[in-house]
């Protein structure tokens, strides 16, 4: 049966179903706040997000009619199916933002929005991420989906309302754009910070989730044009390092592994808590535990990733530069030079290469590790496929095949390698499961970490033990590390029945080779410190990466502290300058990252060098 209805009857239900529309919207977002505000980010209180954002409501609304408004530039159905793909789109973004806040305890920018292509193979983690309740998300669509195609014959000759729309969409605007207009023309201060984005968090909660991603966006356009830096922003930069300097004495640690062969293994999802623990009268970690035993250890380095996880961990450690705020640094700016690692090994001899079980484009860290001066990079393609586990080879394969390069390598040699099997999901095949636990946990995310980590410790002893067969471990010093939290930073509410697994944020270095005298290093840190540590039991000139690396160095310093990704400070009472030192530094290496700021003298007599690429 043909339905007709009359333009009064049409435009009443087109106005219900864009009110609808639009409170669906408004709820979700304070929805959005009331799990970002909760600490675990899976539940929230309804009226206590509402009391919270109340004060923000004309912003909220706002951006919500503007967005909408546009519907009713639409002819016909098309206006039904604009409003119900702009609240599909929405919901999206709002789950992804809901899931990211649960992994990383901060929004997404566009930067990280624009490297989905990473997620092919981390499904499994994702999923880790979701609870049921998120459903409430996108509940609503499926009502609004069937209202819509019910109606669709009889609105077939709606027409477009250019006045409706200017009705809303003026206003609305006016309302949002009442600040930075002020500040343009009025020279009127932005005092609430609406339109600052130095946390997503806060400005998030000051423009809305949608304020907050059109800010993004539009900051994200903004900022793809190359950052000059000038003379006067060079020489603050300078001065910086200047005072970041320790005029100390050395310590018997100088050039304890001079000329010896360097293999940095970064261990996935590897925290504080596993090392030198038992767990059903089972160590965790027995090879990690030994080598803490005749080595350095520092329990008190601090993951500082940002937005670039695994692959921050790899910049930092490398370059001894903080990572950009936002993005990752790999991506954006992959073709950067710095006075980094392999730069400072090559000055003494030494060849560098990277190893990693997964593809060279996740992260696109083959690309920039070549840029930062590794002469070879040898990615999974490169590499036997023999066994694979997660997303990429086990560690098993990896670390066999490792063996067998290193072994053909001229020394001194600068080793990189990155293991796999330790990342999310954790869902380690039974056969590589070693820990007996108890059959309750074994099933958890939890117990399925232990086991990742318990195999990962297992297959790095079985690498030593090959290169002590080669004879390559003799002459080197081996230094090994976690990128960041793991089972802490996906599924944390797991660990509240194991107090004693508290982990804040800690992953373990461990140094250990001839002539490394073994010590627990008690000072506070973080992965930037890697380098300038490993630099001078290396015996490199402190004079080499005084003015480049951002990092202190460990074994030599009075200062004990660290800033994290988010500017959180942790370690002792500072006077006020050296605070402020800290509090700059985390600008102070988006600059140096955007303007290229090494490249230079240094950069050319570095390329004029025969750099192999296998």
């Amino acid at each position: 049966m043909k339905v007709e209805l009359s333009q009064r009857q049409q435009q009443g239900g087109v106005g219900l179903f864009f009110i609808l529309t639009a409170v669906s919207l408004l709820l979700k977002s304070i929805m959005l706040y009331g799990f970002i505000f909760d600490p675990t980010h899976t539940s929230f209180h309804w009226l206590t997000a509402y009391r919270a954002v109340k004060p923000q409501l004309p912003i909220y609304t706002s951006f919500v009619l503007f967005l909408l408004s546009f519907a009713f530039l639409c002819k016909r159905t098309l206006r039904f199916w604009y409003l119900i793909g702009v609240n599909a789109l929405v919901s999206l973004f709002f789950l992804i933002d809901l899931w990211y806040v649960r992994a990383f305890q901060t929004l997404p920018s566009f930067h990280q929005l624009s490297q989905l292509g990473n997620l092919s193979n981390l499904w499994g983690s994702v999923l880790l991420l979701v609870r049921w309740i998120d459903v409430l998300f996108v509940v609503d669509l499926a009502a609004f989906g069937l209202l819509a195609w019910g109606l669709w014959r009889a609105y077939r000759t709606t027409p477009v309302r250019w006045r409706l729309f200017c009705f809303i969409a003026v206003p609305t605007l006016l309302v949002l754009l009442y600040v930075p207009i002020g500040y343009k023309l009025l020279g009127k201060k932005d005092e609430k910070a609406l339109f600052q984005l130095y946390d997503p968090l806060i400005t998030c909660y000051n423009l809305s989730p949608i304020g907050y991603h059109v800010l993004d966006s539009w900051l994200f356009l903004k900022e793809g044009r190359p950052l000059k830096l000038t003379q006067q922003r060079r020489q603050e930069i300078r001065e910086w390092y200047g005072r970041k300097h320790e005029p100390l004495p050395d310590t018997p640690y100088k050039a304890a592994a001079r000329n010896q062969n360097l293999i940095v293994i970064q261990v996935e999802s590897l925290e504080n808590f596993v090392l030198m623990r038992t767990i059903a009268g089972q160590e965790i970690t027995p090879t990690l535990n030994r080598l803490i035993a005749n080595g350095l250890y520092f329990p008190n380095l601090y993951e500082q990733v940002n937005q670039g996880a695994t692959s921050d961990a790899e910049f930092m450690t490398n370059t001894s530069v903080y990572p950009l705020r936002k993005g990752s640094t790999f991506f954006r700016y992959p073709g950067n030079f710095y006075k980094s690692l392999p730069y400072l090994l090559r000055q003494h001899g030494y060849t560098s290469l990277a190893l990693h079980g997964d593809k060279g484009s996740y992260w696109n860290w083959a690309q920039a590790l070549k840029a930062i001066g590794f002469d070879r990079t040898i990615d999974s393609s490169m590499l036997k496929n023999e066994e694979s586990i997660g997303m990429g080879l086990s560690d098993a394969s990896f670390f066999r095949q490792a063996a067998h390069i290193l072994s053909g390598t001229r020394p001194p040699f600068y080793a990189f390698l990155v293991t796999m099997s330790s990342h999310s999901p954790y869902d380690l095949p039974s056969k590589y499961r070693g820990l007996r636990l108890d059959k309750a946990l074994d099933r958890t995310t939890l117990g399925g970490y232990l086991q990742s980590i318990h195999y990962a410790d297992e297959q790095i002893g079985q690498f030593l033990d090959r290169l002590k067969r080669d004879g390559i471990l003799a002459n080197s010093m081996v230094a090994i590390y976690g990128d960041h939290e793991g089972v802490h930073k996906y599924v944390n509410e797991q660990t509240r029945d194991y107090p004693e697994f508290a982990n804040g944020k800690r992953v373990p270095l461990i140094i250990n080779g001839s002539g490394v005298k073994p010590a627990t290093i008690a000072t506070i840190g973080g992965q930037v410190d890697i380098l300038p540590s490993l630099a001078y039991l290396l015996g490199i000139d402190e004079e080499a990466y005084r003015d480049s690396a951002m990092g202190r160095n460990l074994l030599k310093t009075k200062r004990s502290y660290a800033f994290l990704a988010d500017g959180t400070y942790i370690g002792e009472d500072l006077e006020r300058e050296k605070r402020m030192l800290g509090t700059t530094t985390l600008r102070m290496a988006d600059e140096i990252i955007k303007g290229d700021y090494f490249r230079g003298d240094q950069e050319r007599t570095w390329e004029k060098k025969n750099v192999r690429t296998k």
